[in-house]
């Protein structure tokens, strides 16, 4: 759902004109960009899915052209934002996000806020309906599935991917899906409404922890398959293991290189193979973020490596 005018929207004149003409120039134009980034008293950078980057050398970011960005990305609703603010983001329409940082707002050790924000990385959300098609027969069985992934390699892209073949019955039996989405980045719902294609049959709990959300979904929305993002910690251990004693399925990612780095953990090795994930999917970069690199079938103990 994703389009060229849901990057352009947020950017006052000087930036919007100058990145029009970069992306003109730019053989895959808009689908190319990963980040525009922004940082107070110094030039804009574009990065590329590539990794290259080209600095916007006739723009200089003042505190006006920030407050303006953050006045059209919060809809000149400041407050309104201000919880997912204080965790450092604002999502936006078309899936894409925000990323902010300025100067810590603190009440008693706890971080509540942000103020004089001087810093923006606008994060460029692609759809790439398909990229989970390599994985689809593996993991479509009565599985549990652990996607570990480095950070930027495109484990949330094919989670969302998975999310959408289930949802849809694509190349398996379809399933009620529920996406808990505690950073809005798997459905990137704005009021509500997903901006990403998550399927006919999913339900999501957005900005909610994982640990009440998937409670609160077992309870009223009867899935059969929960999903997460970025997992760790105790309570969402406890939301791994209490899904999967109910017979739900659960699919979620969490960072890292190999299935050794899972094991390292001690949170994470309570819910390998017997207590919970009994596929493993391991992606990296190596030909471009979302390859797969491995598929371990832990009940097995065999793996496949691409």
């Amino acid at each position: 759902m994703n389009n060229y005018n849901d990057i352009l929207y947020i950017f006052p004149e000087s930036i919007k004109k100058a990145l029009v003409n970069i992306l003109n120039q730019t053989k895959s134009g808009y689908m190319s960009i990963s980040e525009i980034r922004l940082r107070i008293n110094q030039n804009p950078f574009i990065l590329f899915n590539d990794r290259r980057e080209i600095m916007i050398d006739n723009v200089y970011v003042t505190r006006e052209i920030i407050n303006s960005i953050l006045n059209s990305a919060t809809r000149y609703s400041m407050y309104a934002f201000q919880d997912t603010i204080r965790q450092g983001f604002i999502s936006l329409r078309g899936g894409h996000r925000l990323g902010v940082l300025g100067q810590a707002v603190v009440n008693n050790g706890i971080m509540t806020g942000q103020k004089n924000i001087s810093y923006l990385n606008l994060r460029v959300s692609h759809e790439h309906i398909g990229c989970a098609n390599l994985v689809m027969d593996f993991i479509n069985t009565q599985s549990n599935v652990l996607i570990i992934s480095p950070p930027g390699c495109g484990k949330t892209t094919m989670l969302r991917d998975i999310v959408r073949n289930y949802s849809y019955g694509l190349r398996c039996s379809p399933l009620k899906v529920t996406i808990i989405d505690e950073r809005g980045e798997i459905a990137a719902c704005v009021d509500g409404i997903p901006q990403n294609d998550i399927g006919p049959r999913t339900d999501v709990c957005n900005m909610g922890n994982k640990k009440e959300g998937v409670f609160a979904a077992l309870r009223s929305m009867s899935p059969d398959l929960i999903v997460m993002d970025e997992i760790g910690g105790d309570d969402d251990v406890e939301a791994v293991k209490k899904a999967v004693y109910l017979g739900v399925r659960v699919i979620a990612t969490v960072h890292g290189y190999s299935l050794k780095d899972c094991y390292l953990r001690s949170d994470l090795t309570q819910i390998i193979n017997n207590n919970g994930f009994n596929k493993i999917i391991v992606l990296s970069n190596k030909n471009g973020a979302g390859t797969v690199a491995d598929m371990i079938d832990l009940e097995e103990k065999s793996d496949c490596v691409y």
